[in-house]
């Protein structure tokens, strides 16, 4: 390849096999990806790898700390897009459905239930909120758990997200 005159050639060297100069390569090779690579420009292509390469880390990492509910809801993989969803976020405790993640993020004044004015949040809306315990008692019997809400038939936790009327997001009116 040539580039601004100057022609490069790509060579590969089996490394580890007791050749001239491969000590010294791999020190230089060491020394070279040592420094600061921050203001390195670098390819679309090679960004997308790196953020896959995290993102897998990073539910590695999830999937062996511990987590309320390991195991996927039994039922999730053959809900419609919107329930999939809906339930991945409530199982993650981050969900648009909850006051509590709306106003970390900005479009909620506060983290009150629309329904009691205690805090929301996943749990609360699934198993707390004093407004819900009929829908609630239906389905899962007195005092449920988290656990066991996120743990039983995901159909369950959408038609009882439908049935109490928080499909949508509880947004504050805008102001005036």
């Amino acid at each position: 390849m040539t580039q601004n005159g100057i022609e490069t050639v790509l060579q590969w060297v089996p490394g580890h096999a007791g050749l001239d100069g491969n000590k010294t390569a791999d020190r230089l090779a060491g020394e070279a990806t040592a420094g600061d690579q921050d203001s390195a420009p670098i390819d679309l292509s090679s960004a997308r790898a790196a953020v896959t390469r995290h993102v897998r880390e990073l539910s590695r990492q999830r999937a062996t700390a511990a987590h309320p509910h390991p195991d996927p809801t039994p039922g999730h993989d053959s809900l419609a897009r919107w329930g999939s969803v809906t339930l991945s976020q409530l199982r993650t405790g981050t969900s648009p459905l909850t006051r509590d993640t709306l106003h970390k993020i900005g479009p909620a004044a506060n983290d009150e239930c629309p329904a009691c004015v205690e805090p929301d949040s996943a749990a609360h809306l699934l198993t707390d909120c004093p407004a819900y315990e009929a829908a609630r008692r239906r389905r899962w019997g007195v005092d449920p758990c988290l656990v066991d809400v996120l743990g039983g038939p995901a159909t369950k936790v959408v038609t009882f997200i439908e049935d109490v009327g928080r499909a949508e997001p509880p947004l504050d009116p805008p102001p005036p």
